[in-house]
């Protein structure tokens, strides 16, 4: 074909495309959107045709964008915004969310814009202004990590271009949004349930010092497994106050145990703070599981003996896949707009390491307080 359209400097439109090819514009267009319903040979034809024209959709993508809203279609960017503690790769928990994620929208040809939400070197939430491409409309959906403000979410559905566009949230239930979360009572419930099964009556619990989703979800599970071991939850139940900095907890685990003399376990929010709390625990006198049992959550990070193995016992949640769940679920949403929003729960299981064991002696505690003198 010698008058192509680049040697002539004519725009290639799909309509163009179809002229040279002797077909009408349907079969073009689904051929050259990649859509089904073409046969392999007319489709060949079609491509064979398009790559020598020098068609390029990109040309006419604002066109092709105007016509679809005209027609109340939502138009197909390729672009998803994933709104989560910055940055991903700090955290091993919030690294496999985005492994999972990434698995799934990369192999369907989507871009990830990243958005951030908490600064996890600071502790603090921000609050970022949305990004431009929200207004315009040029995300396909979003997935969003945390608790999602009524401002946030006010703002995202205020915009006419993404109104209705999906969006699926991790651990928290919202009006509208998909939702991938953890049984967390269910998890809350395994951990104390093994200690008591060991024999354990006098647990301590971190916790913030905030109150909310999902601390008091675990809280009345810790208190369900008591009552149903016939223990006393006002006696045994000890809090132990953290902050944000969820790995010094050196300092509020000495204060609990000198408070609390005959506590023989941890119960942590998560491995990074159940793995800290272990190595604070050595450094004060109390050998871990002899003198004092320790109980991560999520399964995500190690507690590594000299030959490499985890020790950790903990409460195992299937984080990676929770990402690729959210990831299919989004995707669901964007190709099927008229999807109602739907709840998904991942189950804990109990993954029973060496950190746990029938309480000790305590006998160690004695170094504390000489420790403290």
């Amino acid at each position: 074909m010698k008058d192509t359209a680049k040697q002539a400097s004519i725009a290639v439109t799909l309509t163009y495309v179809a002229k040279h090819c002797g077909r009408s514009g349907y079969p073009v267009s689904r051929v050259l959107n990649g859509k089904p319903g073409v046969n392999a040979k007319t489709s060949r034809r079609i491509l064979a045709v398009a790559a020598e024209l020098g068609y390029d959709p990109a040309i006419n993508e604002a066109a092709r964008r105007l016509v679809m809203r005209k027609s109340g279609q939502l138009p197909l960017n390729y672009l998803v915004g994933i709104i989560m503690p910055m940055p991903v790769m700090k955290m091993n928990f919030f690294r496999l969310i985005f492994e999972g994620i990434s698995e799934v929208l990369t192999m369907e040809g989507f871009g990830l814009m990243i958005s951030p939400r908490y600064n996890i070197i600071t502790h603090e939430v921000v609050e970022n202004p949305l990004p431009p491409v929200y207004k315009r409309g040029e995300v396909d959906g979003i997935i969003f990590h945390g608790e999602m403000s009524e401002k946030t979410l006010g703002n995202l559905r205020g915009q006419s271009d993404f109104r209705r566009r999906p969006i699926v949230i991790f651990n928290r239930s919202v009006p509208g949004c998909f939702t991938v979360m953890r049984d967390e009572r269910q998890g809350a419930y395994q951990a104390a349930a093994h200690l008591l099964t060991l024999g354990h009556r006098q647990i301590c619990y971190f916790r913030k010092s905030n109150t909310g989703f999902p601390a008091d979800i675990r809280e009345k599970a810790f208190r369900k497994a008591f009552q149903d071991f016939d223990a006393d939850p006002d006696a045994g139940l000890l809090p132990v106050i953290i902050s944000h900095v969820e790995d010094i907890v050196e300092e509020p685990l000495r204060q609990a145990l000198s408070e609390h003399p005959h506590a023989t376990a941890l119960m942590a929010l998560k491995d990074p703070n159940a793995v800290a709390a272990v190595h604070a625990l050595q450094r004060i006198g109390l050998k871990v599981p002899q003198d004092f049992s320790v109980i991560g959550y999520d399964d995500t990070d190690s507690l590594l003996d000299a030959y490499g193995k985890n020790l950790l016992t903990t409460v195992h949640f299937p984080i990676a896949e929770m990402g690729r769940k959210a990831a299919q679920v989004l995707l669901g949403a964007i190709r099927d707009p008229s999807l109602e929003p739907s709840e998904t729960v991942f189950p804990a299981a109990l993954t029973m390491r060496s950190s746990t064991a029938v309480p000790g002696s305590r006998a160690a505690v004695s170094k504390i307080k000489r420790r403290k003198t």
